[in-house]
């Protein structure tokens, strides 16, 4: 097979779809073919190709001349397969996916393609690599609450609670400009700052949410309880 690869990519697993022609002359699946984004019916037509793993993705090179299909593995979640045999009928391999639906392949060794991919590719400490770079990649973003959601999920509570730290510094220093304040050492930044409900929530937020990130704030020792009811005050109090 000669297969297109991006810079930087490389071929782990080929498997070469071997079906004779009278199979492919009656649709009859034996090695490797594929139908979509769904799971195949009797009316499908099938198309014939043969499966490429990549250590970037995995791709459908299609017999027909049609274009090749890649799904990478950023966006693969877990895959799944079944085996075929006169008892169990085609094989199967599922790819599913962090969004969007989950692609069918009809592929006689399924169920050991998929084993390989989650001993292998999708294990638990790739998958949360994975969110670990996402995360960076969000805070690197600015967008904050998306990095913190990833850094809590992982059980990285310090980098969630470093992110809460840079989110009310930043607030702090927002806060002082809109009121004109001046400060040399931002430890003694004015207290009605330090307090105002702007520091903890932007709009659209409910209370709820508000008073949440508020109490964050206050577990993660980055205020103190008395500025926790000041601002639960003034959450309240809108």
């Amino acid at each position: 097979m000669n297969t297109t690869l991006n810079d930087g990519e490389r071929i782990i697993i080929e498997h070469k779809d071997t079906t004779n022609w009278m199979f492919k002359k009656m649709g009859i699946p034996s090695e490797y073919a594929t139908i979509g984004a769904r799971r195949p019916t009797k009316s499908d037509s099938i198309n014939y190709g043969n499966i490429v793993l990549t250590n970037l993705r995995i791709i459908f090179e299609s017999h027909k001349g049609q274009p090749n299909e890649s799904h990478w593995h950023q966006d693969i979640v877990s895959t799944m397969g079944t085996p075929s045999g006169i008892s169990v009928g085609i094989g199967e391999f599922i790819i599913f996916k962090e969004s969007g639906p989950s692609v069918w392949f009809l592929m006689h060794c399924g169920e050991k393609f998929s084993n390989y991919l989650m001993q292998k590719v999708y294990t638990p400490e790739m998958l949360a690599k994975k969110e670990l770079n996402l995360a960076i990649s969000k805070e690197e973003h600015l967008d904050y609450v998306g990095a913190i959601e990833i850094y809590e999920k992982l059980n990285m509570h310090n980098e969630a609670a470093r992110i809460r730290r840079k989110m009310y510094d930043e607030k702090k220093v927002d806060q002082t400009v809109v009121h004109g304040d001046y400060v040399d050492d931002r430890d003694t930044i004015v207290k009605d700052s330090v307090i105002n409900r702007s520091n903890i929530g932007s709009g659209g937020k409910s209370k709820s949410e508000e008073l949440r990130e508020a109490k964050a704030l206050l577990d993660d020792g980055i205020i103190d309880d008395d500025e926790f009811k000041q601002m639960k005050k003034e959450i309240l109090g809108k």
